[in-house]
């Protein structure tokens, strides 16, 4: 007979819902005996072998398919560079304290706080997958609060800026050698540029960007279509592309070569790292303060400058709850509302071009076309806005 059989609360009573839990668990586990399928419980040694970078590496490989892939090289990209050579990396996760923990992500939020933050919810995701799968016995994670609080930032490129912005990176582009990074390393000029200049004009996440493929491209549609895989939240997002994103990928297509990759290094692969040393050679040849992510704000903030309503806003940038939409909207309307998304990416590109050629005519109208049911027949209108000036 099972344990599970026997346990009864000191009350002698059940509640209506303990009864039903108890018997799906007696059901699991005697499918679980007739199937055979008994798990070992690991024993006192093997516990103490499994260190704190073997379990983030076995929480990573054990959840890959649910996560998308820009997740998962995060993920991996953070195991590689701050846990798995540390002393808290190399001990036994079941001896490790939450005190050093605490330590450990301290001595992170000392130089890049928000990337601490990233470190604990790494930490305790693998700690509580190793509790449940009763690899480990506690979780030194509870009770941990993030080292650093976070705010939002708000930080949007002024036009100046953005104009100082774009001619930094044509010099860079045009110039004969490629900027030397921090770590002494060189990054490719020409996809450095090219990759910053698609992050302003499409207001896509960087990770989406530097994963660009060319078999994405619809060259004929002018369209870049954005798989799952590599987005937050792994779903599907088709992105219009302006005249001047199509000169930037156009002159992007002889660095490439034979590669599937837009965004490639020296060695034919994508440089789909988080490209934080790209941002200080930019900071320093331009003399602005910004981050990258500052840029897709940048966007969202310019388009809507430009007349684009807040639900365009939000498909431009991708986001799964649209706003002023209902859910379902959201899901059936992804293509029947690229037109209004265009014309709001189109007008945002032509704005940055007079920015930097300096030819800003005083009250240009702009035209944005609006969707309707009957859009994919041609059935969208028609209407009309001023473009401010700065």
């Amino acid at each position: 007979m099972l344990a599970l059989d026997c346990v009864v609360p000191r009350s002698g009573r059940f509640h209506r819902s303990a009864w039903q839990t108890l018997a799906s668990s007696r059901a699991r586990h005697c499918a679980t005996l007739r199937s055979g399928r008994i798990r070992p419980q690991p024993s006192a040694r093997a516990r103490e072998a499994l260190t704190v970078a073997v379990l983030l590496k076995d929480y990573i490989e054990a959840g890959e398919g649910r996560r998308s892939a820009a997740t998962n090289g995060d993920y991996r990209r953070t195991l590689k560079a701050v846990v798995e050579k540390s002393p808290i990396g190399q001990q036994a996760a079941a001896q490790v304290a939450r005190g050093e923990l605490r330590a450990f992500l301290e001595a992170i939020a000392r130089k890049t706080p928000i990337r601490a933050n990233r470190v604990l919810a790494l930490v305790r995701a693998a700690f509580r997958w190793g509790l449940r799968e009763e690899l480990i016995e506690r979780d030194p994670t509870a009770g941990l609060q993030r080292p650093r609080p976070e705010r939002p930032r708000e930080r949007v490129l002024s036009d100046d800026e953005v104009k100082k912005l774009f001619e930094t990176l044509d010099e860079i582009a045009s110039g004969t050698s490629d900027p030397v990074l921090s770590n002494g390393k060189k990054a490719p000029r020409l996809v450095l540029a090219g990759a910053v200049k698609l992050l302003l004009l499409l207001g896509t996440r960087r990770s989406e960007t530097l994963n660009m493929r060319w078999s994405d491209i619809d060259e004929r549609a002018q369209t870049w279509t954005v798989p799952g895989m590599f987005r937050k939240g792994g779903r599907t997002h088709v992105v219009p592309l302006p005249p001047l994103a199509l000169r930037v990928l156009a002159d992007l297509r002889p660095v490439g070569g034979d590669t599937p990759w837009v965004f490639v290094g020296k060695r034919g692969a994508s440089l789909a790292n988080n490209p934080v040393r790209w941002t200080e050679v930019l900071r320093s040849a331009s003399g602005l303060k910004f981050t990258l992510h500052d840029l897709r704000r940048t966007c969202a903030t310019g388009c809507a400058r430009l007349g684009a309503s807040e639900s365009t806003v939000s498909r431009i940038l991708g986001h799964k709850a649209v706003a002023g939409t209902i859910g379902v909207s959201g899901i059936y309307d992804r293509f029947d509302r690229l037109p209004e998304i265009r014309s709001a990416l189109a007008a945002w590109a032509t704005y940055i071009a007079q920015l930097v050629t300096g030819d800003n005519k005083h009250g240009e109208v702009v035209v944005f076309e609006t969707a309707s049911v009957d859009s994919r027949r041609g059935g969208g209108t028609q209407w009309a806005i001023t473009r401010p000036v700065a």
